[in-house]
């Protein structure tokens, strides 16, 4: 698999979804933490939703979820939110 790198997680959400589709939640938190900072957020999280902010090396920022078996990432087009799914395994 060729090497993807996350600059914008806003701007590249569906490129993303797709190249961790499948993947545990604890794998895809360590693979956005090499491009990056990851703060979970407990003010916005409740019993199976995990909420996260991510803020790139490059200090573009951007908020994703652990919705029981989906990973919600929010894209940004054009200044406007849209939220991008794809399904991740089990841990």
């Amino acid at each position: 698999m060729p090497e993807f790198k996350v600059v914008d997680l806003g701007s590249q959400a569906r490129a993303v979804a797709r190249h961790v589709e499948g993947w545990p939640k604890s794998k895809i938190l360590t693979w956005l933490e090499g491009y990056g900072e990851i703060v979970y957020v407990p003010y916005h999280s409740r019993p199976g939703i995990d909420h996260y902010g991510f803020l790139s090396h490059c200090g573009m920022g951007s908020g994703f979820w652990f919705e029981q078996d989906k990973l919600v990432l929010q894209e940004r087009i054009k200044n406007v939110i849209h939220f991008v799914e794809v399904r991740c395994a089990t841990e």
